[in-house]
């Protein structure tokens, strides 16, 4: 992950367990696509201490699908202009 030049990058590893993740992981990294673990098992890992990076985790197969809150930014909000009348 040290050489990665910040331009989009799948990376694929298999892992004994979600502690081996820690120290692969950098702000670089933004979405975790998972296979093998449950909902449950990643919300343990974010519990038990903060992660570096990761803004989001799906289910294999769906890192490319769209959400209004993407990279930990809430896009509509982000994008919005907000006038008010005093």
């Amino acid at each position: 992950m040290q050489h990665h030049c910040g331009a989009g990058l799948f990376f694929e590893c298999a892992l004994p367990d979600l502690d081996a993740l820690r120290p692969l992981l950098n702000r670089t990294v933004q979405t975790l696509s998972y296979a093998g673990v449950t909902r449950a098992e990643l919300r343990a890992l974010v519990a038990a201490a903060p992660l570096a990076g990761i803004d989001r985790m799906v289910p294999f197969g769906h890192a490319l699908d769209f959400s209004p809150v993407w990279d930990g930014y809430d896009l509509p909000r982000v994008f919005m202009r907000e006038i008010s009348i005093g």
